[in-house]
């Protein structure tokens, strides 16, 4: 559940996160999906799925390339589409299906980062960290994602990456950060994100209390 903690004289930035057991109560990918469609202010309905018995319409849609009968990923209906599932297939639909085009002008902002920085995936990239089979991830991981992003937010003086609203890359990287810290704690009893990124702590703050994550 990783509640938000506030922080008080003498508390770290690493105690951001209650350590919850549970790790993630949702999906990571399907958060995200929901954060982004919402920023768009597309209108969504989520359904809650019983993961040990999925309804059969969950576990039968056809036609996408990664879908399998297990129901491993995100679903979801899009007026006009129909069912489709996978977040690497209902995410980039924001971007291409035309009766989705005017919501996602709104959000479209791109902050002056580099690619690599804007198409990171630092929960992707502690899986070798969790694993324990390769020392220095966690490292590596602050001084080419964490810290680039900490410099351009004290740089920027915005409340997000782009702007003073939530924008795609936003939506996209606000939670794979909020993933990473609660990796993190979960296996080292502290967060992914370096102490010293303040300025990325008060981004994750924001992103936690922005209308599309609530």
């Amino acid at each position: 559940k990783g509640s938000i903690a506030t922080l008080k004289n003498g508390e770290r930035p690493s105690d951001f996160f209650d350590n919850d057991p549970a790790l993630l109560p949702l999906c990571g990918m399907t958060t995200m999906t929901s954060i982004l469609y919402s920023s768009a202010g597309v209108p969504t309905y989520q359904y809650k799925v019983d993961y040990d018995d999925k309804p059969a319409w969950y576990t039968t849609m056809q036609g996408n390339p990664k879908w399998n009968n297990k129901g491993q990923f995100p679903g979801a209906y899009i007026s006009g589409v129909g069912f489709v599932t996978d977040s690497d297939i209902i995410i980039p639909m924001l971007k291409t299906e035309p009766s989705l085009a005017s919501h996602f002008e709104t959000i479209d902002l791109t902050p002056d980062l580099p690619e690599d920085v804007l198409n990171a995936n630092p929960f992707f990239s502690l899986i070798p960290h969790m694993k324990g089979d390769t020392p220095g991830v966690v490292e590596k991981i602050n001084s080419d994602f964490f810290e680039p992003l900490d410099a351009h937010l004290k740089a920027s003086k915005t409340k997000y990456l782009a702007s003073d609203r939530m924008t795609w890359y936003d939506g996209r990287l606000c939670y794979m950060i909020l993933m990473a810290n609660m990796v993190g704690l979960y296996f080292d009893g502290k967060s992914a994100v370096d102490e010293r990124h303040t300025h990325l702590y008060a981004y994750m703050r924001s992103c936690m209390e922005s209308d599309p994550v609530r």
